[in-house]
């Protein structure tokens, strides 16, 4: 769910009309079960230099990247990159190699962040709306249509939530510290876009 309001906000900061494809863009890199590929990993987990090669994907896809697809994709790979460095390596991995129960509360927390941010930002139905319109997925080596329409499927059922979801506390984050999260996200993204030749001011 951060991928897409994130991804959301920079289609909306970009006036992409084509949403949906930018959406589906964001989610794209996890749409598969090993995401060594579609993440562009370097590094190692046990130096802390662990990242992803941007500058890889940006080369590897260069003529694409007036795409709302692509354009999505590389602001996933741009979060996920904040992520390893603000949250995983900071403490995340530790909490999980030492303590057996984390790794369960850390994900029902993610469970529970999908309404509450929904709601924080107000793009339930804006976001529905669009994942439903999706029609054509470009061709990828790393992945399938079947894998991604399954992952697509799970996407839409993430923005349903109750109110006792609403109202359950979060165990391991702060809605500030990820609010704060998806928000540089899009401004980093919006950064590294803009140096991007065609994109500043533009309209896809």
């Amino acid at each position: 769910m951060m991928h897409l309001i994130a991804a959301y906000q920079i289609a909306k900061a970009y006036s992409i009309d084509r949403k949906t494809e930018m959406l589906a863009g964001a989610l794209a890199p996890d749409a598969v079960s090993s995401k060594d590929t579609t993440h562009y990993y370097i590094g190692n987990h046990e130096d802390y230099s662990r990242t992803m090669d941007l500058q890889r994907f940006v080369t590897d896809h260069k003529e694409e990247l007036s795409s709302p697809f692509w354009l999505g994709y590389y602001s996933h790979l741009i979060a996920d990159q904040i992520w390893l460095q603000g949250f995983y390596f900071a403490w995340l991995r530790n909490r999980m190699k030492n303590d057996p129960q984390f790794y369960t509360v850390y994900h029902e927390d993610f469970r529970l962040l999908n309404g509450k941010l929904l709601k924080h930002f107000g793009l339930k139905e804006e976001l529905e709306a669009s994942l439903k319109a999706f029609c054509s997925f470009p061709e990828i080596s790393e992945m399938n249509k079947a894998d991604f329409s399954s992952f697509l499927d799970s996407a839409l059922e993430d923005l349903h939530y109750s109110q006792e979801d609403l109202n359950a506390p979060l165990q391991v984050f702060t809605m500030p510290q990820i609010i704060g999260y998806i928000c540089t996200s899009v401004d980093k993204s919006l950064v590294l876009m803009n140096r991007l030749s065609g994109l500043e001011g533009g309209r896809l």
